[in-house]
């Protein structure tokens, strides 16, 4: 932060999942899914917030899932930590807000990325994943930039506290 001047805008964009039943989740992959999909996104505004409150502006953005609205059952303790995720930024956006920074989070559906490539080669599966979206579609990197830009720009300076879904109507 001192070689930057200070950080204006935080995207915290980082995610893990084990897809596995809940009965054989090991407690290596919890506390795996736990410090990357949640305490990662704590302990960067822990370290970015301070100057951003005094500087009386800021934008944070967590990175979400739509599973913290449709929890798939494979995947139970990332979505749970995704809703977690999305309680922090609710608590953190009302305390911010008189200071001009804004917290929200963007959670996005199935998007077409690499983490997703492998899962989707099944044509079975991606039947499947699609009968869950009303766009019956896959969503692209680009359909989450928008929201983005929004949410880290004047344009979005009245958007606090949200969790914006990105996912083809998937969370309805």
């Amino acid at each position: 932060m001192e070689v930057l001047g200070g950080i204006d805008i935080l995207v915290s964009n980082v995610a893990i999942q084990h897809p596995e039943n809940w009965r054989v989740v090991s407690r290596e992959h919890f506390d795996e899914q736990l410090t990357v999909n949640f305490r990662s996104a704590f302990e960067l505004i822990q370290l970015v917030a301070p100057a951003m409150l005094a500087r009386k502006w800021g934008r944070i953005v967590t990175i979400g899932s739509v599973q913290e609205a449709k929890p798939h059952p494979d995947m139970v303790v990332y979505s749970a930590l995704k809703a977690a995720q999305t309680l922090l930024v609710q608590n953190l956006a009302k305390q911010f807000a008189p200071h001009g920074v804004t917290v929200n989070n963007l959670a996005p559906g199935v998007i077409g990325t690499e983490r997703s490539f492998a899962r989707m080669a099944d044509p079975e599966y991606l039947e499947k994943v699609l009968s869950w979206i009303p766009s019956g579609r896959i969503g692209q990197p680009e359909d989450c930039a928008g929201a983005a830009l929004l949410l880290c720009s004047d344009a979005g300076r009245y958007i606090t506290g949200q969790s914006l879904f990105v996912d083809g109507g998937m969370s309805l």
